[in-house]
C-alpha cells in the first residue's frame, strides 16, 4: 500500500534558495524524521485486534533515485497479507483504530503544511545554514 505525496512548496522552495545544494545533504534525514512522525500518527489510528498490524508498520527509505527522493511508511508483510484489505475496508468497525490509518495522517500532516514546515526546518536548522 503506498501512494505518492510531493513535497514540494514555498518553504521548501525557500530553504533550498537559501542554503543550496548544501540541503541535499539534510534533505534525507529530514524527510526520515516527517516519515517517522506520519508512522507515529498512524499507530494511533491502526486498528488493534491482536497487534499483529500494528507491529508490522515501518518506515521505508528514504532512499534517492535520480533525482528523486522516495520513502514511505508501510504495513504489512507475508505474515500479515491483510494491511491493505484493512485500511481500504471502510465498512467494518473496529472497537480500536480505523481504516484509513495511514492515509489519513499522512494527508493530514501534508495537506496542513505542517510536514513541509517541519521538513524546511529541519533542514534550515540542521547546520546547512
Amino acid at each position: 500500500m503506498n501512494f505518492d505525496i510531493r513535497v514540494v512548496g514555498p518553504n521548501i522552495a525557500q530553504v533550498f534558495q537559501t542554503v543550496g545544494l548544501k540541503a541535499n545533504a539534510a534533505l534525507v534525514p529530514a524527510v526520515r524524521e516527517e516519515l517517522e512522525v506520519i508512522l507515529a500518527r498512524s499507530l494511533q489510528q491502526v486498528p488493534v485486534a491482536t497487534g499483529a498490524l500494528a507491529a508490522t508498520g515501518r518506515v521505508e527509505g528514504p532512499e534517492w533515485y535520480g533525482t528523486n527522493l522516495r520513502g514511505g511508511v508501510a504495513y504489512g508483510s507475508d505474515a500479515v497479507p491483510y494491511a491493505l484489505y484493512v485500511h481500504e475496508d471502510l465498512l467494518a468497525i473496529h472497537p480500536q483504530g480505523k481504516a484509513k490509518y495511514l492515509e489519513d495522517p499522512a494527508r493530514e500532516e501534508f495537506e496542513s503544511g505542517r510536514s513541509e514546515v517541519r521538513i524546511g526546518n529541519r533542514i534550515r536548522f540542521g547546520g546547512f545554514r
